[in-house]
């Protein structure tokens, strides 16, 4: 079988035991380069993503399973510190709502949208979520970029009447936006 093997090391004993495998034929290629996006070990679980879906197994039951599958791009976005995730909850890139999950402990938290309204995740800076709430008949067109803590308490928003985000664009702490009035690129 190809797979994952999780390993757990005695050094008392000297000894190399196998507590969990979860099976993939994903070549070891780019196994790593998502690897790189998501292995985190919380809460007596590995958190791992491999093929747009993010994966646990329980290091103590040897149990495993899915979290979450067939994620889009824009539908999902994971914290510098790999500590948190968050998930569109239909796996779209516009969803009614946001789960949070603290890798860690494993508590989950959710950020909803205004009626009539969809919202979107933009990313992450540091451990800040930033996400766009946008009307459902203009999606792509953010009437409000909003960045929480890792208790979804707001930092920071940003809102201007007949302002539309178009593109958000984020570096480490630095957000750059790209916003239209009427239609038109509004410039810095």
């Amino acid at each position: 079988k190809n797979g994952i093997s999780i390993m757990h090391y005695n050094s008392k004993e000297n000894k190399t035991t196998e507590t969990t495998f979860i099976p993939t034929d994903t070549p070891a290629s780019i196994l790593e380069n998502e690897l790189s996006q998501l292995c985190y070990v919380g809460d007596g679980s590995l958190y791992l993503m491999i093929e747009n879906s993010i994966y646990f197994a329980n290091l103590t039951t040897q149990e495993w399973g899915v979290i979450a599958e067939n994620l889009q791009e824009g539908s999902y976005a994971i914290s510098s510190d790999s500590k948190y995730v968050a998930l569109n909850a239909t796996g779209e890139k516009y969803a009614d709502s946001i789960v949070v999950i603290n890798l860690k402990s494993g508590k989950k938290q959710t950020v909803d949208a205004p009626e009539g309204s969809k919202i979107m995740i933009d990313g992450y800076t540091g451990t800040n979520l930033i996400y766009g709430i946008c009307r459902e008949d203009e999606l792509g067109k953010i009437n409000k970029l909003v960045i929480v803590d890792n208790k979804l308490s707001e930092i920071k928003s940003y809102e201007k009447s007949g302002v539309f985000i178009t593109a958000i664009e984020i570096n480490d702490n630095i957000i750059n936006i790209k916003r239209q009035r009427n239609g038109k690129a509004i410039s810095d």
